[in-house]
């Protein structure tokens, strides 16, 4: 099972350093130089930064954040800014980082900045979990081995149980508006108190949804205090049920091959009598 997830997780999973480098770059003590990394985002922020930044309500919001999936640009920004992550201290705690700089709060609002501090718990847990579940799979890691084109391809609803890809999704559209805080403060932009905190909740929001899931896999532990046990999902009975409706689907799909009818039958039949 271990392996199974993450070959299905992986884009999902692997921005956990990315998560890290974020945070600790927006909160955590100024850089005397400009690094690697700030030098990526500062380029590869804006095709998932202006877009999410225009929205003017929060309907047009959430419809920008989700059209995100499907462009090319966004993916390709998303990977780049993980694989810069790797040029920054491995060793970086989330755990000392107490306060923000003031430039953060200025531009995103001390209530958007206060919810993606209080945030900083999921991500080192996220972090250990993804170590604990690589282990597990025997891989090195959990970045995955290919990239798709668009992030909505990394995720494909067929070959996941609803519930699981609900919360794969909801973690990487959390990513996609941290990357927008970030961009709004790197470009000097004064993000509207309700969009900041818009962002800053899907962050959140997206943490604790691959936290929940990643609590759920066998052999993998996270802190109650951040999972209840009520929370936590019974992932083999999710695929052993999503594994059997997928073979009946399967053998009736079969069935009507073989039998010459449409896959439609028999609303085909009904709908042919109804014009009749």
């Amino acid at each position: 099972m271990a392996l199974r997830t993450v070959d299905h997780t992986g884009i999902a999973d692997s921005a956990s350093a990315a998560d890290r480098g974020l945070a600790a770059w927006l909160f955590g003590s100024p850089q005397r130089h400009e690094n690697p990394f700030q030098r990526v985002l500062a380029t590869a922020s804006h095709p998932i930064g202006s877009v999410l930044l225009a929205a003017q309500t929060h309907d047009e919001f959430e419809c920008l954040l989700v059209s995100l999936l499907d462009d090319e640009r966004a993916a390709s920004a998303f990977r780049l800014i993980v694989e810069a992550s790797d040029t920054l201290d491995p060793q970086l705690d989330l755990a000392d980082v107490k306060k923000l700089k003031p430039e953060v709060a200025q531009y995103l609002g001390t209530t958007a900045a206060s919810i993606v501090l209080k945030s900083f718990p999921m991500v080192d847990a996220l972090t250990a979990a993804h170590q604990q579940l690589a282990h597990l799979a025997g891989r090195p890691g959990l970045s995955p081995r290919t990239w798709p084109q668009t992030l909505g391809a990394a995720l494909d609803p067929g070959e996941l149980p609803a519930v699981v890809y609900q919360l794969l999704a909801d973690g990487i559209l959390g990513r996609l508006a941290f990357i927008s805080l970030a961009h709004a403060v790197l470009h000097k932009v004064r993000l509207a108190d309700w969009l900041g905190v818009l962002c800053a909740a899907r962050y959140r929001d997206g943490l604790h949804a691959l936290l929940r899931f990643a609590s759920s896999i066998p052999g993998v532990t996270v802190r109650e205090q951040l999972i209840p046990k009520h929370e936590r999902l019974d992932l083999p009975q999710i695929w052993r049920e999503f594994e059997e409706a997928s073979l009946a689907l399967h053998m009736i799909q079969l069935d009507h091959q073989a039998s010459g009818r449409s896959h439609s039958y028999p609303f085909s039949v009904a709908g042919d009598a109804a014009q009749g």
